[in-house]
């Protein structure tokens, strides 16, 4: 895979109802599914799988403080009990989930819709569950709960090795360095979340984590930070593909504070040896072919073909800072389906870049056709191509699919 083929990413996949919401017009869309992050914490009232969905899902908006309109605060099991209209809040919540209303842009998955109509039907009980889930927006290995030890892959120094504990240091300039990793993983591992470590937000631009060799004859997108990304956990009945020889590690360095600058930045993954009903990996459509003249609204337009079935979990749109809008449609025989991502236009954010989940899951059929396009508002006085560069531009939706297989990567 060629640098200047994938070179931005935001993290997958954190399913959040306010901020980030599925984008706008869109069913949402990305990444293995998931909870969001978790680490410790005490009772809450409620269950522990409720206490997960209410954290990643509610309480975002409907904070100790309500934001983005929210009515009322949902943070406390009281919360839930108190009457508003004539009725218990959770029967309220009941019905909103029913009817798709909430969360804001149905980012429900169907576990966890599964989950709450469970708690709904039983009466909203009470618990004493003492629970480890934390706020979503919690980024960085310290909110992972893993069954297992944390496995790290950190940028080092280039002449003392990997695992040196020694910080790369990155002088004044923009340009990509690429560190290889030996792979820390057996047969069969499989990550079940991942965090990213961003050490100095001064100089990174971004980091991709690529695998090499394994059960793909080229390099692989495995995962990947921009700024805005979250932790990405995946749903328990799915687990990111970890089955390569080796791991490559490209990270865009932007310094330009003048100054040599050191950094440490990377992943860490929770794994798991249990075998997952779906493997997971990460789908690319998007185009590399454009321009955008100057002093003009301009788009990039590319249509291509789904080559296997497949399930889609989540999207991840990615355009760097002349962004303006993102759509990507769904077709069928001449048919359009919900479109899998839509951020409005005026609503894209460089540094507010997520993964969206598609919910309900989406099944792709062979065949199926994707049409991206991507909006710029180019305020510059000259054009504005394709390039790795924080000054050029990219057009991509990073999707996340099971059953994934390495040879059918990228839509062509």
């Amino acid at each position: 895979m060629k640098r200047t083929l994938f070179t931005l990413i935001a993290s997958i996949p954190v399913m959040i109802a306010c901020g980030p919401t599925a984008p706008p017009g869109g069913t949402g869309g990305t990444g293995g599914g998931g909870s969001g992050g978790t680490g410790g914490g005490t009772g809450s009232g409620f269950p522990c799988d409720v206490d997960a969905i209410m954290k990643a899902k509610c309480q975002v908006c409907h904070s100790t403080i309500p934001g983005a309109g929210a009515p009322m605060s949902l943070m406390t099991y009281a919360d839930t009990q108190t009457t508003r209209s004539g009725q218990p809040t959770w029967q309220l919540m009941k019905t909103r989930v029913d009817n798709l209303t909430m969360p804001q842009g149905s980012t429900l998955t169907d576990p966890e819709r599964a989950t709450l109509d469970a708690w709904f039907a039983a009466g909203a009980p009470r618990s004493n569950d003492v629970c480890n889930n934390v706020d979503p927006n919690c980024v960085g290995p310290q909110c992972l709960n893993c069954k297992t030890p944390l496995v790290y892959m950190k940028t080092y120094n280039m002449a003392s090795g990997e695992k040196s504990g020694v910080k790369y240091t990155f002088n004044p300039g923009q340009n990509y360095v690429t560190f290889p990793f030996v792979s820390p993983f057996g047969p069969g591992v499989l990550a079940t979340a991942w965090a990213p470590i961003t050490d100095n937000r001064t100089i990174l631009h971004h980091w991709i984590l690529y695998g090499n060799g394994g059960s793909a004859s080229s390099q692989t997108f495995v995962a990947g930070w921009a700024p805005g990304g979250l932790n990405a956990v995946m749903d328990p009945d799915v687990g990111l593909q970890l089955n390569y020889s080796s791991f490559s590690m490209q990270v865009h360095y932007n310094n330009k504070t003048g100054l040599a600058q050191q950094d440490a930045s990377g992943v860490a993954f929770c794994t798991t040896t249990e075998p997952r009903t779906h493997v997971a990996g990460v789908y690319t459509i998007g185009t590399t072919s454009f321009t955008i003249p100057a002093h003009s609204l301009g788009t990039a337009v590319k249509t291509c073909h789904a080559a296997v079935n497949m399930t889609m979990i989540a999207t991840s749109p990615h355009m760097h800072q002349l962004g303006w809008g993102f759509r990507t449609e769904h077709i069928r025989n001449g048919q359009n389906l919900p479109d899998l991502s839509n951020i409005a236009l005026g609503q894209w954010s460089f540094d507010g870049q997520h993964a969206y989940p598609t919910s309900p899951r989406r099944q792709i059929l062979a065949g199926d056709t994707f049409r991206t396009t991507c909006t710029y508002n180019n305020t510059t006085g000259a054009p504005v191509s394709f390039g790795p560069l924080t000054e050029q531009e990219m057009c991509f939706d990073f999707t996340t699919v099971y059953d994934y297989s390495s040879s059918t990567k990228q839509c062509n």
